[in-house]
């Protein structure tokens, strides 16, 4: 089933694209606060891209080790599950989805 969410991922990857790509043009920094600008808007969606793929990442470690609860009992895998799923909890409450 996937996942719902209100972040666009794909589409700010293909914004990074774009603006990757503008940054690369010799001519940017002939209009310093064009440059800065965009500068700015690159470094914030590598950040919130970032963000989502750690999110991802921490999200599918938990569905694994969720999984192989499933088979076994084992005590401390299931504190290693709380812990994370705490921690990734946090990291949400923490994140703003722009």
């Amino acid at each position: 089933m996937p996942r719902r969410s209100s972040f666009d991922v794909e589409g700010k990857r293909a914004h990074l694209a774009d603006v990757e790509r503008d940054a690369s043009d010799p001519s940017l920094w002939e209009d310093p606060a064009r440059g800065q600008q965009l500068t700015q808007r690159l470094a914030r969606l590598k950040d919130h891209i970032g963000r989502y793929e750690r999110l991802e990442r921490s999200l599918g470690d938990l569905e694994a080790t969720d999984e192989l609860l499933e088979d076994e009992t084992d005590p401390e895998l299931t504190r290693e599950l709380e812990a994370g799923l705490e921690r990734l909890e946090r990291e949400l409450e923490g994140v703003e989805l722009t």
